[in-house]
């Protein structure tokens, strides 16, 4: 094999730490693999295998490291003996053969496992321990955290009684388990669990007792820093508008405020103390007015300029709802309380880990933490000094004259301290921190950056001497064409840096191409070059309108759709794309088998694709790690297993009845339990006195019912089923009792002959194998094994179904960009780029970092008030950054997935026009442009944007593939067959009669077919959409990436909770305004406490759930309810002249509706209005909007059209004239006058 440059260096510099920084497609296990080979077979410098240390991250990786370096080796081997070459060399080559098998060419856990088994005497643990199953250790998890909350109930110490009180989820401990398991587990991801603990109640200490004086906290040190490049990044646009305004025919008006809101943020990007920071955020609390333009200004010119204050504007207020407390003693209060907090929870979570221990040691058990923790142990000792390696540490490390770790980008805390109790010096790191995409397992790309940063980068012009820390770049990628990696360098120059992404994207960083592919034919031009415009290899980016309000599971099915006729066109023999064959050597047309979707979760989108896509007639499967729990079959056996450990509770039982088991139709249930019910009445024992019977023992009572003999029949039928199997139950194991009842019932036979029979069966197999994988835990007892089930589902423990041997075949595959890392497709569709980043983590009750603590949410239990503190915001903000940096990694690994050809998908509502936008170059985004986006195709639209050729991306807007009906393409198939027919009788001579009265019979016009299509109702929100779709003229649109359509609702805090849709957002702020009392807010001297205590009521009464409340950004709500707006609004409610939600009907003419049509048929319109109110003779209408945008100009044409309908209808009902249209923007704070 022929080997770059930069491989040869990377295979042959030794005596030093090298760092392999190797991009996608760069050949590292190869690199890797000949590194270790040569090194071994060296007769000059001999190393056995033995003697190496090679640590991956999974077994698979490991086995396949061993059978690379056998192979390798056998063919060293076969060619040194078949040249007879040297008889050492051959030795050599034989005694590493031999050795390869007890080489350390494992994973992490593995050797840790190992490490303790060689040394169990000097740990006091049991030398027959085992390594417990994950469900085991959950369940035990469970139990533990259970009995500790008991514990601490009947304690009821005050600090915990406040914390339960406050971070405790609805009526159960649910979420006050989640919050102290979360912490655990966190503390277990670092190197020293404890220390971390003892460090974050030091911190929050400090924080409290030193009040104002917070500015050394390590906290406060981040967010100052991060303030300031913020401030730098928003001054840079202030300067951008300010040139404009300065230019011939600029908006000169608006110079004045902007060149004054520049002077301070100037002033923020140099504060270096909170001091100034709160001065300078005052400053910002009142906006100056913006000036008048001179006539003559360029209307272009001065709505950049507004786009871009707007923008700063926005951002500016973001930070002034998180980093500007209403007063100095509040903060100090918070901190006080959000100490105690933490006090508290370090408490508990030391409490838990103890009694975990210790329930673990009881039952001979060790978790995955355990092992990495005691091999630290072992390793390492505390002095008063800090931490030292032990001798023991130092005769293993002598153990090994050269130690391997591949993928290190994916290392954590601990494993950073394993490897650096071995170090000796002599040390081969490689992966590559653009491809770091495991933060959910802790991984810390920042041990890989800090690494980079610091070693000196090798090159043949500048080698770096021996023992020095070393760094080497692999860039070639050996696996795309160059039209892929084009588009991913564009990309990502623009988008990834050191605080978005962990490395800044340059030319080190960059892919260059060193995979030769042949060209088709037709793409050759005169001089023997390419037209690279027209290769049939660019990047595309497609998207595809949805409606407003459609579901995640609806939006994955639009998309799909899209995709359908995407690879239709890809694998048209004819006309479609070719890939190269390796086996043939050549290209070929396109097939199925080459195509793959990758998703950033397959979790509500991967099943709607498959059958979209199966609709179509294109083959498609899913690989899944769902779906298993929700099966029939197993939904069934286990409610039947949860009948017999106790029939008294109703919904298994019910299950089981109206299951082929039970047989009893939900007629036959509905006149049992009619006739039991009657028989209650009759026996009333009066007023106070009434029980409540369970669906078993109101059965039980009618189970010998003269009146529906045959059902009753079945009922005892079933019951003496549960009897017998409940005897059975006590002394069969799991597997052999579901085993019997499977046979008894004959449900195995009956599963196996419905559709997917085979699968159903493997289903049921597979759960006897979890019953037995269950009773090997030690549990018991059918109650166990429910609530064991029960704990995987709610821990998201899925399996997917079972699998049956079957092969994907020809056929397009659906994955998640996770489950696709380091593998490699010809043609990649990444779908379900228009879907919200879920950054859940930053909202919990309690966050946490390694190196700034834990943070907490202040609760007021006296005002029933939830909020978060300074300190919590600006670890709130880390973790952000840090998320959005993880989401950039993943896009990266998903574009770099493709060898031939990248399309990205996405469907969007309420698009705007894609050329104008994509057409105006903005400029290299800077850091604030990346954290204001919402999802991926915000970060690839700025990034066209922001490039002369739009980074390679080819952009289509694609009209939904379906009609309201649902019936694809069918009017279309009608429509050609009626042309070819008419063709065919045009092109002939008529001489027939027959012929002339066939011609006339279909070349005759329906005279009311307009009417046909004609919809007899119709909604405001599908108007507005139909007038803009009549401006669009079918020129195709898109989401600009500085406008959220209305689905894409404003988030607070920027993030969205896990799952929820953008319109599950919107319908939480149009909820609350519905149902929120105005007199609370009225004449309150704490507007904030009030909102709170407005949401607290809702809550109360249940129309507010704790998750959705997660969604609203209470300094919105706020905002609108301080305003003059807010104060109209609540003295008409004082008033009762205030209307939210009224529901109206009203009809219009069709061709009023759509321009297009003659008819004048009535349509009726139906739509709701979320409030109007009147103030004397006066009416006026209001909408709220939570689209995110950055100028009013957008939402006031978004929905000028809506609003006039609104107007209409209401001047229809009342008789009298609306004066005024409002619609009050969230995003903007502040209402627009239509």
């Amino acid at each position: 094999m022929k080997w770059t440059e930069e491989q040869s260096q990377a295979i042959q510099l030794k005596n030093r730490r090298l760092l392999v920084s190797a991009a996608a497609g760069s050949g590292k296990t190869a690199v890797l693999t000949e590194r270790i080979v040569r090194r071994i077979s060296n007769c000059d410098d001999p190393v056995d295998i033995d003697s190496l240390l090679v640590m991956t991250f999974t077994r698979a990786a490991a086995s396949e490291m061993r059978e690379r370096i056998r192979k390798r080796l056998e063919e060293e081997l076969n060619t040194a003996s078949g040249q007879g070459g040297n008889p050492a060399a051959i030795s050599r080559l034989r005694r590493q053969t031999v050795l390869l098998d007890g080489a350390k060419i494992t994973t992490i856990d593995s050797f840790c496992l190992s490490l303790i088994r060689e040394h169990v005497d000097e740990t006091t643990l049991d030398p027959s321990f085992r390594v417990g199953g994950e469900e085991e250790l959950r369940l035990m998890q469970s139990d533990v955290m259970e009995a500790l909350l008991e514990e601490q109930y009947a304690g009821k110490e005050e600090g915990f009684l406040r914390f339960a009180d406050g971070f405790s989820r609805g009526k159960t401990d649910l979420g006050l388990s989640e919050l102290l398991l979360s912490v655990c587990r966190f503390a277990e991801s670092t190197a020293w669990p404890d220390d971390w603990l003892d460090r974050c109640e030091q911190e929050a200490d400090q924080s409290a007792k030193e009040g104002e004086s917070i500015e050394h906290t390590s906290w406060m040190q981040y967010l100052l820093k991060e303030l300031r490049e913020e401030a730098a990044d928003l001054l840079e646009k202030a300067e951008q508008a300010l040139a404009l305004c300065r230019e011939e025919n600029g908006p000169s008006g608006y110079e004045a405020a902007i060149a004054s809101e520049a002077a301070l943020l100037r002033q923020l990007s140099n504060a270096e103390q909170y001091a100034d920071v709160r001065r300078i955020l005052n400053a910002f609390r009142e906006w100056q007015r913006i000036g008048t333009n001179p006539k003559t200004v360029d209307k272009e010119k001065a709505k950049q300029a507004k786009t871009l204050r707007d923008f700063w504007k926005g951002e500016m207020q973001k930070l002034l709802r998180s980093y500007l407390p209403e007063d100095d003693a509040g903060t100090a209060s918070d901190l006080l309380q959000e100490a105690d907090t933490i006090r508290t929870v370090v408490a508990l979570a030391r409490a838990f880990r103890a009694a975990y221990t210790e329930k673990k040691r009881e039952r001979n058990l060790l978790d995955f933490s355990d092992l990495e923790h005691i091999a630290l142990s072992l390793l390492w000792e505390k002095t008063e000094e800090g931490y030292e390696k032990t001798e023991l540490a130092e005769r293993v490390a002598a153990s090994f004259q050269e130690i391997y770790v591949d993928e290190y980008q994916d290392s954590n805390g601990v494993q950073e301290a394993l490897l650096r109790a071995m170090d000796r010096g002599s040390m081969f790191l490689v992966g590559d921190i653009k491809q770091s995409i495991y933060a959910f397992r802790q991984a810390k790309p920042a041990l890989f950056a800090e690494k980079y940063r610091c070693y000196r980068k090798h090159t043949k012009a500048a080698p770096v001497e021996d023992g020095t820390d070393t760094r080497i770049d692999l860039r070639k990628n050996f696996r795309s064409r160059r039209e892929v990696l084009d588009t991913a360098n564009r990309v990502f120059v623009q988008l990834m840096n050191e605080r978005v992404g962990g490395i800044r994207y340059d030319e080190d960083a960059a892919l260059y191409p060193g995979a030769s592919y042949p060209e088709p034919q037709e793409e050759k031009t005169e001089s023997g070059g390419r037209e690279t415009e027209g290769s049939p290899y660019r990047t595309e980016l497609l998207l595809t309108e949805i409606s407003a309000y459609d579901e995640e599971e609806k939006q994955a099915e639009t998309e799909a759709h899209l995709m359908a006729e995407r690879i239709r066109s890809l694998v048209d023999p004819s006309g479609g794309t070719k890939v190269y064959d390796a086996s043939l050597g050549q290209l070929r047309p396109a097939e199925f088998r080459d195509i793959v979707i990758l998703l950033r979760s397959a979790q509500g989108q991967a099943e709607a694709m498959v059958e979209v896509l199966m609709q179509e007639g294109i083959p498609a499967v899913a690989e899944q790690r769902t779906g298993y729990f929700n099966a029939l079959e197993v939904r069934t056996v286990l409610s039947l297993l949860s009948a017999i450990d106790n029939p008294m509770q109703d919904i298994p039982l019910a299950a089981v009845l109206h299951s082929p088991m039970g047989s009893l139709s939900a007629e036959e249930l509905a006149a049992l339990l009619s006739e039991a019910q009657e028989s209650e009445q009759a026996s009333d024992p009066g007023p106070g006195k009434k029980q409540v019977l369970s669906l078993y023992e109101r059965l039980r009572s009618v189970s010998q019912s003269p009146r529906y003999p045959e059902a009753a029949a079945k009922l005892r039928r079933t019951f003496s089923f549960l009897e017998e199997a409940a005897v059975r139950a006590s002394y069969l194991s799991l597997p052999a009792l579901i085993r019997e009842l499977l046979e008894t019932s004959g449900y195995d036979l009956y599963v196996s002959a419905l559709p997917g029979g085979e699968v159903r069966k493997a289903n049921l197999d597979m759960l006897m194998v979890k019953a037995g994988d269950y009773e090997r835990t030690g549990y018991r007892g059918l109650y166990d094994f429910v609530r064991y089930i029960e704990l995987l589902k709610k821990y998201d423990t899925d399996y997917g179904e079972a699998e049956t041997g079957m092969e994907a075949g020809n056929a397009v595959r659906i994955m998640t960009i996770h489950k696709s890392k380091g593998l490699e497709f010809p043609i990649v569709f990444l779908a379900g780029i228009g879907r919200r980043f879920q950054l859940r983590d930053t909202q919990a009750g309690i966050i946490m970092d390694e190196k700034m603590g834990l943070a907490a949410d202040i609760v007021d239990l006296g005002l029933r008030t939830r909020g978060t503190g300074l300190k919590k915001n600006a670890i709130a903000r880390y973790l952000r950054t840090e998320a959005l940096g993880e989401e950039l990694r993943v896009l990266y690994v998903a574009m770099t997935r493709a060898k031939e050809k990248l399309l990205l998908t996405a469907a969007v509502s309420d698009s705007e026009q894609a050329e104008t936008a994509v057409g105006e170059m903005r400029g290299r985004p800077n850091g604030a442009d990346l954290r204001a986006a919402g999802c991926i195709l915000d970060w690839v639209l700025t990034a066209m944007a922001g490039d002369p050729g739009h980074c390679g991306i080819s952009l289509r807007i694609l009209s939904p593939a379906c009609d309201d009906t649902g019936q694809n393409g069918k009017e279309t198939d009608s429509n050609e067959m009626r042309e070819a027919l008419l063709a065919l009788i045009r092109g002939r001579k008529a001489e027939q009669e027959g012929d002339m009265d066939l011609f006339r019979f279909l070349t005759q016009s329906y005279p009311y077919e307009e009417d046909v299509s004609l919809y007899v109702k119709r909604s405001v929100s599908e108007l507005k959409y139909l007038g803009e779709r009549e401006e669009e003229q079918g020129n195709g649109s898109f989401l600009e990436p500085s406008a959220e359509s209305e689905t894409e609702r404003h988030k607070p805090g920027g993030t969205a909770a896990e799952g929820e849709t953008a319109a599950e957002r919107g319908t939480v702020y149009h909820r609350v305004m519905e149902k929120l009392d105005y007199g609370i807010i009225e004449g309150a001297s704490n507007p904030t406490a009030a909102v709170r205590i407005i949401l607290d009521t809702l809550e109360e009464q249940g129309d507010l759930l704790p998750e959705e409340r997660a969604l609203l950004d209470e300094e919105d709500l706020k905002t609108l309810l301080v305003s003059p707006l807010g104060l109209r609004m609540a003295a008409a409610a004082r008033r009762g002249e205030l209307h939210r939600e009224a529901q109206f009907v009203m009809a219009l003419p069709a061709n009023e509706i759509e321009a297009e049509r003659r008819s004048e048929e009535p349509v009726l319109v139906q739509g709701v209005m979320d409030a109007w109110f009147s103030e004397g003779d006066r009416m006026i209408v209001v909408d709220y909007k939570t689209d995110r945008v950055r100028c009013e100009e957008v939402l006031s044409e978004r929905y000028r059209k809506q609003l006039s309908y609104y107007s209409r209808a209401l001047e229809m009902m009342e008789g009298r004239k609306v004066q005024e249209r409002i619609l009050w923007s969230f995003s903007l704070g502040r209402q627009i006058s239509l």
